[in-house]
């Protein structure tokens, strides 16, 4: 029987077998994972314990450090979930730790689990030469199927996913395996607003500063922002344990491959040759100071 520290266990060493370099911490996300590319994933024993916040937490966090975000989990409320099955929660993809496996070793062809339906990515050239070769028009190999010649239409200009039935169907006529190999997504932009004045104060810096940025929730750090480097940005509200802190968030921007900047309330020290500033001083300086400073860290 699963539970959370065993499902973890499991997935940090299936990506240490992969050569991932991995950081193991907690909230929106558990464990960073670098290899060629950057995993950032959360993983749970039932997929729907994750909050809405959590999560735009954790696509705002991929989309800035240019990762990959996935739920790592085995069931949901209502079911067990699939081993070849992507499902999704609040707009992430949801994988058992099998699928996870298969995904970073062998990328195979998967089923996408989306409200209440199951589809899958085609070849959809390959599709419609084999149609062509075939001598079917789009009207005659629809009226095979069973769907619409628009549906079809669609289909071959990539526009929907067809169903799982309907690929079967179109594979078995046209004689070719049209699934595709499992391809990573692209986080779309994502942003959370500050929760107090000091995040919204250096927000509006770092934006002055030209860093597109978004505050993030239950993470050694608290925002995370890109110009022509990823950034991440720690904040010292108050008597917090700093070197502690400062030396996690080195060790997880090493794995990311992220700058980082910590910035105060008060004034402070310098600790461990990392930018450190106090909230005044990051509109005091000019954004070429800002950016030899980064650049230096």
């Amino acid at each position: 029987m699963f539970n959370k520290f065993l499902l973890l266990q499991q997935t940090v060493e299936t990506l240490k077998k992969g050569d991932f370099e991995v950081f193991v911490t907690s909230g929106c996300f558990d464990v960073a994972a670098r290899r060629e590319y950057l995993l950032l994933l959360k993983v749970l024993f039932n997929m729907d314990s994750f909050s809405e916040e959590h999560a735009l937490s954790l696509r705002s966090t991929s989309y800035f450090l240019s990762g990959y975000p996935f739920i790592v989990s085995v069931r949901s409320t209502r079911y067990f979930l699939d081993d070849n099955t992507v499902y999704s929660k609040f707009s992430l993809p949801v994988v058992t730790p099998k699928l996870l496996e298969k995904i970073v070793t062998e990328r195979p062809p998967v089923i996408e689990a989306s409200k209440g339906k199951l589809t899958a990515e085609i070849d959809a050239e390959l599709l419609r030469k084999k149609r062509m070769e075939l001598g079917y028009t789009i009207e005659e190999l629809a009226k095979k199927v069973g769907i619409s010649k628009k549906a079809l239409y669609e289909i071959e200009h990539k526009r929907v996913e067809p169903s799982v039935k309907n690929v079967e169907k179109l594979e078995k006529i046209i004689d070719a395996d049209l699934r595709v190999s499992f391809n990573f997504k692209e986080p779309e932009p994502a942003y959370l607003k500050p929760k107090d004045d000091l995040e919204k104060k250096v927000s509006q810096g770092l934006k002055k500063m030209g860093v597109d940025n978004s505050c993030v929730r239950s993470l050694l750090f608290n925002l995370v922002g890109r110009e022509k480097f990823s950034l991440i940005t720690s904040l010292f509200k108050g008597q917090e344990k700093m070197d502690e802190n400062i030396r996690m968030v080195k060790k997880l921007a090493s794995i990311v491959c992220s700058k980082v900047l910590f910035i105060a309330k008060r004034p402070a020290e310098s600790l461990e040759d990392v930018p450190l500033l106090s909230e005044s001083d990051l509109f005091e300086m000019s954004k070429k100071e800002f950016q030899k400073l980064i650049k230096a860290s």
